[in-house]
Protein backbone atom coordinates (compact mmCIF):
# COMPACT_ATOMS: atom_id res chain seq x y z
CA UNK A 1 0.00 0.00 0.00
CA UNK A 2 1.33 3.41 -0.99
CA UNK A 3 1.27 6.17 1.64
CA UNK A 4 1.19 9.91 1.07
CA UNK A 5 4.41 11.66 2.02
CA UNK A 6 2.73 13.62 4.83
CA UNK A 7 1.10 10.50 6.24
CA UNK A 8 4.41 8.65 6.16
CA UNK A 9 6.16 11.44 8.06
CA UNK A 10 3.36 11.64 10.61
CA UNK A 11 3.47 7.87 11.11
CA UNK A 12 7.23 7.91 11.60
CA UNK A 13 6.73 10.29 14.51
CA UNK A 14 8.68 13.27 13.19
CA UNK A 15 5.82 15.58 14.15
CA UNK A 16 4.27 18.54 12.34
CA UNK A 17 7.60 19.79 11.00
CA UNK A 18 8.13 16.41 9.34
CA UNK A 19 4.65 16.49 7.81
CA UNK A 20 5.21 19.98 6.37
CA UNK A 21 8.66 19.08 5.10
CA UNK A 22 7.38 15.90 3.44
CA UNK A 23 4.49 17.79 1.85
CA UNK A 24 6.88 20.43 0.50
CA UNK A 25 9.12 17.79 -1.08
CA UNK A 26 6.06 16.10 -2.59
CA UNK A 27 4.80 19.39 -4.06
CA UNK A 28 8.24 20.18 -5.51
CA UNK A 29 8.13 16.94 -7.48
CA UNK A 30 4.82 17.83 -9.13
CA UNK A 31 4.49 20.54 -11.71
CA UNK A 32 2.09 23.18 -10.48
CA UNK A 33 -0.14 24.62 -13.17
CA UNK A 34 -0.49 28.37 -13.07
CA UNK A 35 -4.04 29.69 -12.94
CA UNK A 36 -5.29 30.65 -16.41
CA UNK A 37 -5.01 34.36 -17.04
CA UNK A 38 -8.05 36.42 -17.91
CA UNK A 39 -8.11 39.38 -20.22
CA UNK A 40 -9.13 42.51 -18.31
CA UNK A 41 -9.17 44.93 -21.24
CA UNK A 42 -7.60 45.87 -24.56
CA UNK A 43 -5.90 49.12 -25.52
CA UNK A 44 -5.58 50.08 -29.19
CA UNK A 45 -3.02 52.67 -30.27
CA UNK A 46 -2.13 54.02 -33.69
CA UNK A 47 1.34 52.87 -34.71
CA UNK A 48 4.03 55.03 -36.30
CA UNK A 49 3.81 53.11 -39.60
CA UNK A 50 0.06 53.71 -40.04
CA UNK A 51 -0.84 50.42 -38.43
CA UNK A 52 -2.05 49.77 -34.93
CA UNK A 53 -0.79 48.24 -31.70
CA UNK A 54 -3.21 46.21 -29.60
CA UNK A 55 -2.26 45.74 -25.96
CA UNK A 56 -3.72 42.91 -23.87
CA UNK A 57 -4.01 43.90 -20.21
CA UNK A 58 -4.46 40.80 -18.09
CA UNK A 59 -6.36 40.62 -14.81
CA UNK A 60 -4.72 39.21 -11.72
CA UNK A 61 -6.03 38.47 -8.27
CA UNK A 62 -2.65 39.61 -6.91
CA UNK A 63 -2.61 43.42 -7.09
CA UNK A 64 1.19 43.66 -6.83
CA UNK A 65 1.66 41.20 -9.66
CA UNK A 66 -0.92 43.00 -11.83
CA UNK A 67 0.69 46.40 -11.17
CA UNK A 68 4.17 45.23 -12.17
CA UNK A 69 3.11 43.33 -15.26
CA UNK A 70 3.48 44.86 -18.69
CA UNK A 71 0.75 44.51 -21.27
CA UNK A 72 1.26 42.03 -24.09
CA UNK A 73 1.71 44.06 -27.30
CA UNK A 74 0.57 42.91 -30.74
CA UNK A 75 1.55 45.14 -33.69
CA UNK A 76 -0.59 45.20 -36.85
CA UNK A 77 0.61 46.66 -40.12
CA UNK A 78 -1.30 49.28 -42.08
CA UNK A 79 -4.13 47.90 -44.23
CA UNK A 80 -2.42 48.86 -47.54
CA UNK A 81 -5.65 49.32 -49.46
CA UNK A 82 -7.43 46.30 -47.99
CA UNK A 83 -10.83 47.26 -46.59
CA UNK A 84 -12.55 44.56 -44.57
CA UNK A 85 -16.34 44.45 -44.80
CA UNK A 86 -17.88 44.91 -41.37
CA UNK A 87 -21.58 44.59 -40.55
CA UNK A 88 -23.33 47.86 -39.78
CA UNK A 89 -23.69 48.37 -36.03
CA UNK A 90 -21.12 45.68 -35.13
CA UNK A 91 -18.59 46.39 -32.37
CA UNK A 92 -15.70 45.97 -34.84
CA UNK A 93 -17.24 48.58 -37.13
CA UNK A 94 -17.45 50.95 -34.15
CA UNK A 95 -13.79 50.36 -33.26
CA UNK A 96 -12.68 50.76 -36.89
CA UNK A 97 -14.42 54.13 -37.13
CA UNK A 98 -12.83 55.51 -33.96
CA UNK A 99 -9.36 54.16 -34.80
CA UNK A 100 -9.51 55.37 -38.41
CA UNK A 101 -9.11 51.86 -39.77
CA UNK A 102 -10.17 51.69 -43.43
CA UNK A 103 -13.25 49.48 -43.79
CA UNK A 104 -16.49 49.05 -45.69
CA UNK A 105 -19.86 48.86 -43.97
CA UNK A 106 -22.13 46.03 -45.05
CA UNK A 107 -25.78 46.94 -44.89
CA UNK A 108 -27.23 43.55 -44.10
CA UNK A 109 -30.96 43.01 -44.26
CA UNK A 110 -32.25 43.22 -40.73
CA UNK A 111 -33.79 40.17 -39.17
CA UNK A 112 -37.53 40.02 -38.58
CA UNK A 113 -37.20 40.52 -34.80
CA UNK A 114 -34.93 43.54 -35.26
CA UNK A 115 -37.28 45.08 -37.85
CA UNK A 116 -40.24 44.58 -35.48
CA UNK A 117 -38.34 46.16 -32.56
CA UNK A 118 -37.39 49.13 -34.77
CA UNK A 119 -41.01 49.58 -35.85
CA UNK A 120 -42.23 49.47 -32.23
CA UNK A 121 -39.60 52.00 -31.19
CA UNK A 122 -40.57 54.30 -34.06
CA UNK A 123 -44.26 53.97 -33.15
CA UNK A 124 -43.55 54.99 -29.55
CA UNK A 125 -41.63 58.04 -30.77
CA UNK A 126 -44.54 59.08 -32.97
CA UNK A 127 -47.01 58.60 -30.09
CA UNK A 128 -44.86 60.73 -27.78
CA UNK A 129 -44.68 63.52 -30.36
CA UNK A 130 -48.43 63.74 -31.19
CA UNK A 131 -50.20 66.96 -30.17
CA UNK A 132 -53.89 67.81 -30.68
CA UNK A 133 -55.11 71.01 -32.32
CA UNK A 134 -55.13 73.04 -29.07
CA UNK A 135 -51.44 72.27 -28.44
CA UNK A 136 -52.16 69.72 -25.69
CA UNK A 137 -50.62 66.24 -25.88
CA UNK A 138 -53.20 63.61 -26.80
Amino acid sequence: MRMRAGAAAAKSGSGMAGVLDANMRSAEGRKMKPAPEKLDHLSIHEGADGGHIVEHHMASSDMLMAAGREAERYPFEAANGVKPKLPEGHVLQHIAEHMHIPHEVMKEPRGEKQAQADAEREGKREEAGKVDMEGEPE
